[in-house]
């Protein structure tokens, strides 16, 4: 994601266009998730890097400001994200 500022409104576009740009970094993430207890400090050390723990934060600080509104932040996304890419995104960021 850009230092630019991002507008609430379009930023399930910029979650989007970060995800897409880096679906082989989010894919790499899975793959050590899928292995257990024995990569577990990998990813966690991965996560704390300072870009993907933006994301991770902001897209959280982002859902929980549309839930608050009263509207569902996954539609959101899925406007922008097709549901392949949200499933790697999630499962990497939070599975």
């Amino acid at each position: 994601m850009s230092s630019t500022t991002t507008t609430f409104d379009s930023y399930p576009a910029v979650v989007a266009a970060w995800a897409q740009r880096n679906q082989d970094l989010l894919r790499g993430i899975v793959a050590l998730r899928r292995m257990g207890t024995d990569a577990s400090c990998a990813v966690e050390e991965v996560l704390r890097t300072a870009p993907l723990e933006r994301v991770r934060l902001g897209v959280e600080l982002w859902m929980a400001a549309v839930s608050d509104e009263g509207g569902d932040p996954h539609v959101r996304l899925a406007e922008h994200l097709p549901s392949p890419d949200r499933e790697v995104l999630t499962a990497a960021l939070w599975d």
